[in-house]
């Protein structure tokens, strides 16, 4: 008879538990900082990137999403039915100035922090909740608590790599945080060494 607190060799061990949330994500940072000089292009880059977060940021079956030229709206997207996602996204957008979606904070209000993270609260405004983004394609795909790097270098926005989470799962805590902007430089490094920005 298996003793109160023994192991169960029944079940899987959980990798969070024996090695730390700390020290995945220590070994995710280490990564990310590989990756920044790894020169892969684009998409392999960003999905490189999406994998070293899920491990990192857990977010279960979350879409990833990326915008990686600000100067022309241009996104890649990990773990989503894009033929069924994107027409909505674009009609739930159509007609607006794409950095300054309803619900959303301007982008130039979020340039001008510097900052490379900011809340759920301090990235959207109030009525976010009645977007039309928000109601036709963020809550459908439970895209309901998140954080947004902003990825500087030398002063320019390199993109915008927001982060989320159901709202049944853990709330993005403030180790989470940390390593989220430990990583957005070296992410905004990485974009700034691929070919398509030094050809700008």
């Amino acid at each position: 008879m298996a003793q109160a607190g023994a192991l169960s060799l029944d079940r899987p061990v959980p990798t969070v538990t024996l090695v730390g949330k700390a020290r995945l994500q220590e070994q995710a940072l280490r990564k990310i900082q590989r990756l920044a000089g790894s020169g892969l292009p684009l998409h392999p880059f960003v999905h490189t990137l999406f994998d070293l977060m899920a491990d990192a940021i857990p977010a279960g079956d979350i879409p990833r999403a990326m915008e990686t030229d600000p100067s022309n709206p241009s996104w890649v997207f990990g773990n989503l039915d894009q033929a069924k996602w994107v027409p909505i996204l674009a009609e739930a957008t159509a007609g607006q100035d794409p950095s300054a979606w309803a619900g959303f904070r301007p982008r130039d209000q979020l340039e001008r922090t510097g900052k490379a993270l900011f809340t759920l609260e301090e990235f959207t405004r109030p009525g976010y909740q009645r977007s039309a983004v928000y109601n036709e394609m963020l809550h459908p795909l439970k895209c309901e608590q998140g954080v947004l790097l902003q990825l500087i270098n030398a002063g320019q926005v390199m993109g915008y790599y927001p982060l989320y989470r159901s709202s049944a799962m853990k709330p993005f805590d403030r180790d989470d945080r940390c390593f989220l902007s430990a990583a957005a430089p070296y992410i905004a490094l990485g974009l700034k060494a691929l070919p398509s920005w030094s050809q700008r």
